[in-house]
């Protein structure tokens, strides 16, 4: 006789019980990533004519950056975003092209922009000042653009991970629990 029947222990009853439990634990997982994604606006502020903005003191957290530049037709602009500690280390430095071109093509007229930067990073305890500045421009002379910073409650990702994870192992679980009612072909 085998262990588990000797203890009365139902290994089906157990392992369905058990996928209960884990796709439960999934759908728990991915409702918990609404809250990471909730924000809290830190901040919006233009550049300053010579195309520099530079916010101090941001504290440890997930933040959201997003840029914006009214670009004038048929011009670009390279952005460049940085972040320093305390220490004047780096953290992070990143740059972008935003651009709007239009025109006309066989006769007919099209238009194309990338006006936009958005950014997702975690910045580690104590102090950090983030600058972004116009690099580079078509014409020679800064555009303005526009940030709006947001903090998170958290990233969203493990949980989200988990919660798929979780989904995918009990879906599998299921349909190797009802195999032969799923699966079965066979007429009596």
């Amino acid at each position: 006789m085998p262990f588990f029947e000797d203890k009365f222990i139902n290994i089906e009853k157990l392992w369905k019980n058990t996928t209960v439990i884990v796709f439960a634990f999934g759908i728990l997982c991915l409702i918990s990533t609404s809250f990471f994604l909730s924000e809290s606006h830190i901040t919006e502020k233009s550049s300053s004519q010579d195309g520099i903005l530079v916010m101090d003191s941001l504290e440890q957290g997930v933040y959201n950056l997003q840029i914006r530049s009214d670009i004038e037709n048929n011009q670009w602009v390279f952005l460049e975003v940085s972040a320093e500690d305390e220490n004047e280390t780096t953290l992070f430095s990143l740059g972008k092209e935003l651009w709007k071109e239009s025109g006309y093509d066989e006769g007919y007229y099209w238009a194309e922009d990338d006006r936009k930067l958005e950014y997702d990073f975690v910045l580690p305890e104590g102090k950090t000042s983030l600058e972004i500045k116009c690099v580079e421009t078509k014409s020679g002379s800064a555009y303005p653009f526009y940030v709006h910073l947001y903090k998170r409650s958290g990233s969203p990702l493990i949980f989200l991970m988990v919660g798929v994870s979780s989904l995918i192992i009990s879906i599998i679980s299921i349909l190797i629990i009802y195999k032969d009612s799923l699966f079965n072909t066979e007429e009596n």
